[in-house]
């Protein structure tokens, strides 16, 4: 099957079961996000009014912070969402466990479910499919062009910088990074640099070794949003440890830290994010 069909098939079951929950602009709509992304691009397209609840990765935008909470997109509670009476929920793909996203489905709440955005081109189907069940096609457009010019603006680099991308703080004894098939891979990638880990999938653990072995020229460490965090002392463990000073990364002062929800959800920030870390990358390797 074509890619080009296989995306227009997708759009079309998404639309089928977004109007199916009947999403339309009434002002008694009470809506549930679960998922980074579905819930900034909800509050994107101006329909954050009609949000009462949203789980945990939702951490922006700041308002939504202010809502109920009905658990994390992957261990959400089913009493916890139904308690809040929604005549609707949006979700990202990622939403679980299946055992509570049964029982919601069974209480006859129209729940929609899209795929959780791992690229730019998922994001956009994601808005376009929202923006027209949400009445909020111009919003849409408007929002899609925002962020294609945003990544219009990516420089390219004739030389890619090795980047290696940890969810905590790896000086802190916590060495889970990133590896093939992460957005975390695909970010540092649309900005332009090189995920240097390919012996794993997904997010495992390495020794202390294997970091001075890949050499990085940049390392990023991923904090959650809307928690506490030393960052002077996460970012001295790495700066100061005495095993890692022939780490080029640390060597040259390239540690930084980066909010996970804005750099990994996909989400209606893409653009902001990937342009940062272009930036960061170009400074990186015209030094």
């Amino acid at each position: 099957m074509k890619a080009s069909t296989f995306k227009k098939i997708s759009c079309q079951l998404i639309a089928l079961t977004l109007t199916a929950a009947g999403l339309s602009a009434e002002s008694t709509a009470r809506i549930v996000t679960v998922g980074g992304a579905a819930t900034e691009i909800v509050f994107a397209l101006n329909r954050g009014d009609d949000v009462v609840g949203v789980d945990l990765s939702s951490t922006y935008p700041q308002a939504a912070t202010k809502l109920p909470q009905v658990g994390y997109v992957r261990s959400i509670s089913a009493e916890g969402v139904l308690a809040l009476e929604p005549t609707h929920i949006v979700g990202t793909s990622d939403i679980g466990p299946a055992n509570a996203l049964n029982q919601i489905k069974a209480s006859g709440v129209p729940t929609s479910v899209i795929p959780s955005p791992g690229s730019p081109e998922d994001l956009y189907q994601a808005i376009q499919v929202l923006g027209e069940e949400l009445k909020q096609t111009e919003a849409a457009t408007q929002l899609k062009s925002k962020i294609e010019s945003q990544l219009a603006s990516i420089q390219k680099l004739e030389t890619k910088p090795k980047v290696v991308f940890f969810m905590s703080s790896p000086g802190l004894g916590h060495l889970n990074a990133a590896g093939r098939g992460t957005k975390a891979t695909a970010m540092i990638e649309l900005a332009g640099g090189e995920n240097v880990i390919r012996s794993h999938p997904g997010y495992k653990g390495i020794s202390h070794e294997a970091l001075v072995a890949l050499q990085p020229d940049i390392i990023l460490i991923g904090l959650a949003e809307g928690m506490p965090h030393n960052e002077t002392r996460i970012l001295d463990s790495v700066l100061h440890n005495a095993a890692w000073q022939n780490v080029p990364a640390v060597r040259e002062k390239q540690v930084h830290t980066v909010p996970l929800g804005r750099t990994l959800s996909f989400g209606v920030r893409v653009g902001e994010a990937a342009l940062e870390l272009n930036q960061l990358f170009a400074e990186t390797v015209s030094n």
